[in-house]
Parts: structure tokens; C-alpha cells; sequence
């Protein structure tokens, strides 16, 4: 069955959103609704509404989800997707094959590892990151805008139709792929090749 949007998001009582982070806490993924046809943990519309550090999560689906009180601190997520997501402060951790396609990232923090994830036609307006290394990471048609991602590396990256200026990728580095077109964002002390 398909859920909208809205529906996705009022599945998600307050004692449902308790139970799911008390097992995250405890290192066991759970979700009342099961798996998705496409057999990921349902986790559609999760409402972050707990601060639950060092999490660890697996082949899950949290796509609608956003930001209540809690943020992703330091967690693991591998083959998660968090499509069309608000996530607008704190993304740290290590993330490896995940999606964030369509995502409002506007004004997020990114910080730690991000292999093999895609941000394809992800809002990114005023992100910032330092220190954080991207790996074989797509942007494509992402909107990094007036974006300061200072002291990263990206290797391997697609950067086609991203949209650039009013940001900075100072101190960068740039191994096999970079962006054509990046307006008048700074860019001093960057490497690529």
C-alpha cells in the first residue's frame, strides 16, 4: 500500500517514536511497521525526536523523515535511504550507500565519512562541513549554494548540474572529479587532480 506523505509522518505516536529509539539506544533496530516491499526497515516519517547518539542502523527505509528534537549524532547508517528528508542541523557519523535524494539539508552540519551516498537534487543552501571526506558521492543537481565545505575531501565525486557560488570549498581537496561550473565560490588553497 502506498502512504502520502502526511500519512507517513501521523503513523508515528509518541509512544511508537519512544519504543523505536529506546531499541536504536539499546542497538537493536525495530520498527512497528516492519519492512518496506523492498524489504528495509520501515522507518518512513520517523520524526527525530530523540537525542540518541552512536546508532547503528541497516538496510532501512526513513525516507519523509525530519528533525524534532533529536539529530543524527554519530551514528552508522549503511544502505539507508532519507530521501526527501528535513534534516537541517547535526548529520555526523559515517554513512556508506545512502540516499539523501531530495532531502532539505538547508543549513545542515556535516561532519564524518560519506561513501557511496548520493545527494541528488538535494537542497543544501548554507551547508557547512570541515574535515569531512565524501568517497565516490554524487550530487547531481544538488543546490550547494552559498555552502562552506572547508578542508573536505571528495574523491571520485559527480558533480553534474550542482549549483554553486556565494560559499567556499577552501583547503579542499578534489581527487578525480570537480565541479565545472563554480561561479564565485572561494576556493583558495584547493587541490585537485
Amino acid at each position: 500500500m502506498i502512504l502520502s506523505t502526511k500519512e507517513l509522518k501521523s503513523r508515528w505516536s509518541d509512544d511508537l517514536l519512544e519504543s523505536v529509539f529506546d531499541h536504536l539506544e539499546k542497538g537493536l533496530a525495530y520498527s512497528p511497521f516492519g519492512n518496506t516491499d523492498d524489504e528495509r526497515l520501515d522507518l518512513r516519517g520517523v520524526r527525530l525526536a530523540y537525542l540518541v547518539r552512536d546508532v547503528e542502523l541497516k538496510n532501512a527505509d526513513m525516507s519523509f523523515c525530519e528533525e524534532g528534537r533529536g539529530q543524527i549524532a554519530g551514528w552508522k547508517m549503511s544502505n539507508v535511504l532519507l530521501n526527501n528528508s528535513r534534516l537541517t542541523s547535526n548529520i555526523h557519523g559515517h554513512f556508506h550507500n545512502c540516499s539523501f535524494h531530495r532531502a532539505n539539508m538547508n543549513g545542515a552540519w556535516l561532519d564524518g565519512v560519506f561513501d557511496q551516498c548520493a545527494f541528488n537534487l538535494a537542497k543544501m543552501r548554507a551547508a557547512s562541513a570541515e574535515d569531512t571526506t565524501f568517497d565516490q558521492c554524487s550530487f547531481l543537481g544538488s543546490d550547494l549554494r552559498k555552502a562552506h565545505l572547508c578542508d573536505c575531501r571528495f574523491i571520485k565525486c559527480d558533480w553534474e548540474d550542482v549549483h554553486l557560488g556565494d560559499g567556499s570549498f577552501s583547503e579542499s581537496r578534489f581527487l578525480n572529479g570537480f565541479p565545472s561550473d563554480i561561479g564565485n565560490t572561494i576556493m583558495t588553497k584547493v587541490t585537485h587532480g
